[in-house]
């Protein structure tokens, strides 16, 4: 029954609480959720949001570095 509900794995594959996550995993997964909003934004020509969205992934960037 566990295999219906999940991809058809055996097991539960969940995420990880927030708190168990890396810093780096945190910046990303939100530099993956801002490349989805980028591409988005560029589709419905809205050159204003991408270029806000592209400066915060360029900040994210920089702090992963650190």
């Amino acid at each position: 029954m566990t295999r219906q509900y999940q991809q058809g794995h055996d097991h539960h594959v969940g995420s990880i609480p927030n708190l168990l996550r890396t810093p780096d995993e945190r910046i990303e997964e939100r530099l993956v959720k801002l490349a989805g909003e980028l591409e988005r934004a560029v589709e419905q020509e809205d050159y204003e949001r991408a270029a806000r969205i592209k400066k915060e992934m360029i900040q994210l960037k920089g702090q992963g570095e650190a």
